[in-house]
């Protein structure tokens, strides 16, 4: 017996040191793609079947991504308390934006002390991050809409702060930080957010502004049932200082106006340096010079066109140029081919140099949000359009053996069409 029992210890205690042996991150992903593969679409068995891995193995060493992948999956279903429980251990190592506004909502979810405190945090940490996001380098277009978000991200944060403060009590604060949202960036949220706590404060006809406010501007955020509510604290707003809803029509339509004023000079300021904002089709595009006036794509209907993506850090880009220049050279004599050489590069400020330095002659436009309207994923790519700007041809990428004769095909098919 004795014997028998010294065996079954020695088993256990080997089988204990196997199982305290590290998995490979090879082994570990395979046996939690097992358990996970049993939850099907379900975030709920997803942040079960996730659990259980990291209660079994303590040491994972794919806890980094297990951790981010419960976060969202709890964010999905908007599981607050695993949201805290993960979202700070992930953000310990990441400043990530959208996580720093979902943890920060969590914390904001409840409207104890201690949840503000912890949570202001956060809204704090998203302002600093967001701050940060000051666009470098691009066109001006692309800078305008990068400050655009950004600029929205910093309102969010601001009605985060406010959030957190006014659920600590500090109505003032609270106000303050909602009014400075909408400032930067106007929106329902904030409007709503201004009006929450200057109704708590008994400031009614600020509150009863900006609940005209929130109600009225267009603001994807806000829902319909955020809009009820808007609506029908409106009319209890009004009725406490007017004793009837007489005349509330008014305030509505001045904050219509109001608020479509702002959205209008937002759009008009974002439309004075990027013209192609809003542009449905590609030939309606205007695209700026390197060297000279911008040209609209439209001028070149009635010919066949071809349009060459490039950038100064594509090695293929430099090999195809002088084959591009020998279609050029051949079809020069034809008034009905033309070329447009579009520059993709973020640093506009390259181009120049690069030209000089590889001796590239000729006008260079710079895309201008067309690549991304054709959703070009490969540079060099080539185009050809035919007389009535449709596109018969599209070559990404670059295939010296073929472009010459690919290229030439495409133009003699969109001349016969």
């Amino acid at each position: 017996m004795r014997a028998i029992l010294l065996l079954i210890l020695a088993t256990a205690l080997l089988s204990a040191q196997t199982a305290s042996q590290p998995l490979s991150r090879e082994e570990e992903q395979r046996l939690l793609q097992e358990d996970v593969s049993q939850a099907g679409n379900s975030p709920v068995d997803f942040i079960r079947a996730g659990e259980r891995h990291l209660k079994r193995f303590p040491n994972s060493l794919i806890r980094d991504d297990l951790d981010r992948a419960i976060l969202r999956a709890a964010i999905d279903v908007s599981d607050f308390r695993r949201t805290i429980r993960y979202g700070e251990r992930v953000l310990a190592k990441d400043d990530d934006l959208m996580l720093l506004d979902r943890v920060a909502r969590a914390f904001l979810a409840s409207d104890d002390a201690e949840s503000a405190r912890r949570g202001l945090k956060y809204a704090e940490r998203l302002e600093k991050k967001a701050r940060e996001m000051q666009p470098q380098a691009g066109s001006p277009a692309r800078q305008a809409e990068a400050q655009q978000e950004a600029d929205r991200t910093v309102a969010r944060s601001l009605v985060l702060q406010a959030r957190a403060w006014g659920n600590s009590g500090n109505l003032e604060k609270a106000i303050e930080q909602a009014r400075r949202s909408y400032q930067v960036y106007a929106t329902g949220e904030a409007a709503s957010e201004s009006a929450r706590w200057e109704l708590r404060a008994g400031q009614l006809p600020q509150a009863l502004e900006h609940y005209a406010d929130a109600f009225t501007i267009p603001d994807s955020r806000v829902t319909d049932d955020d809009r009820a509510f808007y609506r029908r604290v409106l009319g209890e707003t009004y009725t406490k200082l007017r004793g009837s809803n007489a005349g509330l029509g008014d305030v509505v339509l001045r904050a219509y106006d109001r608020t479509a004023a702002l959205v209008q000079a937002r759009e008009t300021a974002l439309k004075a340096v990027n013209p192609n904002k809003g542009v449905t089709d590609a030939f309606e595009f205007r695209l700026s010079g390197l060297r000279g006036p911008s040209l609209r794509l439209a001028d070149f209907r009635g010919k066949i066109l071809v349009i060459d993506f490039w950038a100064t850090w594509c090695v293929p880009c430099r090999a195809q140029h002088p084959l591009l220049e020998q279609l050029k050279a051949k079809y020069r004599p034809d008034a009905g081919v033309a070329f447009v050489s579009i520059n993709s590069d973020e640093d506009r400020a390259a181009v120049k140099p690069f030209l000089a330095q590889q001796k590239w002659s000729g006008d260079i436009y710079f895309e201008d949000g067309l690549a991304l309207f054709y959703r070009v994923s490969s540079i060099p790519t080539t185009m050809v359009f035919n007389a009535r700007g449709e596109m018969v041809s599209r070559l990404p990428g670059f295939a010296p053996e073929s472009y010459v004769k690919s290229i030439t095909t495409a133009i003699e098919q969109a001349r016969s069409e």
